[in-house]
């Protein structure tokens, strides 16, 4: 495997450069605990302000669609062909994006909405910015969120224990689980939906203890109290925008639209949050855009030395059902109170450790599906994610993605195109296989539902090894300005010099200096592989 170089080879070259009507008119019960869950109702408006949904793009008119229409386009998009890994982006990126987006956006209502919806009167959970709130929440002094910090070590969160178990005679306790309620499997944790699955759930304890050892490092340079606190609270967030901007997003953009983006930082060209008075986040990033993921998600995955194939344990790899059962938020921990310790994920079959004295990447290693307009039929009748949705023709992951879009009045993905200056795909690309009947008898190929046009985007132009132009300008132009508003922040003006140079660094990469991706975040939090090769 080779290590992918982000944004910063532009810069270190010196080239310059919601509360919507639901169906029943009520929020359901399911969406109520949710959001008692997330601690929605501990974000008080004398705190940063709540960030609201608006749209970039609020000039073009919405894409208006038949819902039996979009119903067909989304069960065929559950029943096509599988094309294939994207051998070039390990699977464990799709959950870190899901927890990038739990940190970035969180819509107070699950369900789909009887009617359109005005974006912009629909609040969310999330502050507006990258700053690890799902994570931290209001910090250790508040009496909201103490109770996310360890007891006898308030800089620190609290981590849970796992419970012996077979197969795989793990017959000992390790401290790899998010903490959970007593007599209880519900997790300790600000935003519950950070255990909606195991690898999501196993991603937000590799952050907990990555805060945890930045703790331990800060407290030798006799820091303590709220000051140990604060510095490692800024050192995390820093690193973790670092990841997303040179590790994540190239993976996944245009990396010259990325450049491009940040350097036009102080005065985006699409996406002007300040333009509105108060922050929001784009629909057409949070319905579509970011929605990639969903392509992503593959059927089983080669977990551990104990769930992997080929078989050596009479067990199995893991399903996409397993990890979901395997929760607190969705699941029941498979009738347990805490994670069997046989369920610790193996991070070598997720993310590329090539460099890392030590560690080597597992022959059966992960890799996510590709960036299409297919997704994986495990995701087609999974009642347990479902089972808020009245109608039973809409309880399909494609479907909700299809139908939300169309609701929150969405533009057309040529629309959107056309704004960006950007060719819109001809109906010939847009008919190509898989789905070409659906979306030519739909009549798709003329104005197409915005999260399919940018799938469909990366499968002609990129073949579904990253985004097209315009979901990498969505994506690209969202995360800057997120990042730029954000109060721990490495793209504040003061960290470029005046002809553009980036200054910021990473100060805890594993291998070399000013590299700092998912894997040294591992690496440092000694998180990789506890249950050994």
């Amino acid at each position: 495997m080779q290590k992918s170089h982000g944004f910063t080879d532009y810069f270190i070259d010196g080239e310059g450069f919601v509360s919507a009507s639901l169906e029943t008119g009520e929020v359901s019960p399911e969406t109520s605990s949710e959001n008692e869950a997330t601690g929605a109702n501990l974000h008080h408006a004398d705190h940063q302000p709540k960030l609201r949904f608006g749209r970039m793009f609020d000039n073009l008119d919405p894409h208006k669609a038949d819902d039996d229409k979009l119903v067909t386009l989304g069960q065929a998009m559950l029943n096509g062909p599988d094309l294939g890994d994207h051998t070039g982006l390990p699977a464990g990126y799709t959950y870190l994006a899901q927890f990038i987006a739990h940190d970035v956006s969180f819509d107070e209502n699950n369900n789909i909405p009887a009617a359109d919806v005005a974006a912009d009167g629909l609040i969310q959970l999330r502050t507006p910015s990258l700053d690890l709130d799902s994570l931290y929440g209001e910090g250790p002094y508040s009496d909201a969120d103490r109770r996310l910090y360890d007891e006898y070590d308030s800089a620190k969160l609290k981590i849970g224990k796992t419970t012996a178990a077979s197969p795989g005679s793990i017959d000992r306790e390790y401290w790899n689980d998010l903490r959970r309620e007593e007599g209880s499997p519900r997790a300790i944790i600000k935003d519950h939906r950070n255990d909606d699955n195991l690898a999501l759930a196993q991603t937000h304890v590799a952050f907990i203890k990555f805060h945890n050892k930045v703790v331990d490092l800060l407290r030798d340079k006799n820091l303590s109290g709220r000051e140990l606190f604060e510095e490692a609270q800024k050192k995390v967030v820093e690193h973790y925008q670092w990841i997303i901007l040179d590790d994540l997003l190239p993976k996944i953009v245009d990396v010259e639209i990325l450049q491009r983006a940040i350097a036009n930082r102080a005065n985006p060209e699409h996406f002007r949050p300040a333009e509105k008075g108060v922050p929001f986040m784009p629909v057409e990033f949070s319905l579509a855009a970011f929605r990639l993921g969903h392509s992503m998600v593959r059927d089983t995955y080669d977990w551990n030395r104990v769930f992997q194939s080929p078989d050596q344990l009479e067990t199995h790899a893991a399903t996409l059902a397993d990890i979901v059962r395997l929760t607190g938020f969705r699941g029941n921990l498979a009738g347990s109170l805490k994670l069997p310790s046989s369920w610790i994920i193996d991070w070598t079959r997720f993310y590329d450790f090539t460099g890392h004295n030590g560690i080597a990447n597992n022959p059966n290693f992960n890799w996510s599906k590709k960036i299409d307009t297919t997704l994986v039929r495990a995701l087609k009748d999974f009642e347990i994610f479902f089972r808020h949705i009245n109608e039973e023709r809409f309880r399909s992951l494609a479907v909700i993605d299809l139908i939300r879009g169309r609701r929150l009045k969405l533009p057309s993905g040529q629309e959107v195109a056309r704004a960006l200056k950007v060719p819109p795909m001809s109906a010939i690309q847009l008919t190509q296989y898989p789905h070409g009947d659906v979306v030519s008898k739909t009549g798709f190929d003329k104005e197409t539902p915005l999260w399919y046009y940018i799938l469909k985007e990366a499968q002609v132009y990129r073949r579904g090894e990253r985004l097209g132009p315009v979901g990498s300008y969505i994506l690209a132009e969202t995360f800057v300005q997120l990042i730029r508003a954000s109060r721990i922040s490495i793209l504040k003006d003061e960290n470029f010099t005046k002809d553009g140079y980036f200054t910021w660094r990473p100060d805890l990469g594993q291998i070399e200096p000013d590299r700092f991706a998912m894997a040294d975040l591992l690496v440092f939090a000694q998180v990789v592989n506890p249950l050994g090769a």
